[in-house]
């Protein structure tokens, strides 16, 4: 990946399992200790973006990208990639679901001169993972507050535990006293996982 290091690029890729190269991509950059926004990624001179017609789970059936969504374009001089609704829902008939990541994107609430937010707990992993991975807020009895991290395929688990009363600890992001998490907290959790929200859902422990 470091070879593309001052490239200004566009990646598009119609292979099998093509969205584990953006997540590979994700955990160089936090080897080398880049965080998670556009602020370090182009002082370091990370100017890529890739696009890929499947996640790294699954296997390619179609070659949209090949046919649809690569254009040269004479105004710009170069080629572009178009990515929209009709790009995505191709693929998603037939089991894929696309990926896209800008890793020049600034993702915290500064302007690009300005100093990044960003703490060492923002990583590409956390980032990329959001996806396969669901945030959960959690108010019990004492009563105290808990930001969960629970991973797509045990969440209905969850889910059922909860309807029972039996909840069992899951990853602890975040957690305190009261019933409600503080502001500064909800800004992290947007900070490291990309999400307007602090809690996809909210369950209470009677």
């Amino acid at each position: 990946m470091m070879h593309f290091r001052g490239k200004s690029l566009m990646i598009g890729s119609d292979c099998s399992y093509s969205g584990k190269w953006i997540h590979d991509c994700g955990k160089k950059l936090d080897k080398y200790g880049i965080l998670s926004c556009g602020h370090k990624t182009r002082k370091q001179k990370i100017l890529f973006k890739i696009f890929t017609s499947c996640q790294p789970h699954e296997e390619a059936t179609l070659l949209t990208y090949s046919r649809k969504g690569i254009r040269y374009s004479k105004e710009d001089e170069g080629v572009l990639i178009k990515y929209d609704e009709e790009i995505k829902m191709e693929p998603a008939q037939k089991g894929q679901h696309p990926m896209h990541v800008d890793f020049r994107h600034i993702h915290c609430y500064k302007m690009p001169g300005d100093q990044c937010e960003l703490d060492s707990t923002c990583t590409w992993e956390d980032r990329l993972g959001k996806k396969r991975e669901r945030i959960v807020f959690l108010v019990d009895n004492l009563p105290s507050w808990y930001c969960l991290l629970i991973s797509e395929d045990t969440f209905d688990e969850f889910k059922g535990k909860q309807d029972k009363g039996n909840i069992g600890i899951e990853k602890v992001l975040y957690s305190g006293p009261g019933k409600n998490a503080p502001s500064d907290v909800k800004k992290k959790l947007n900070l490291r996982f990309d999400m307007n929200t602090y809690a996809s859902y909210k369950y209470t422990d009677h």
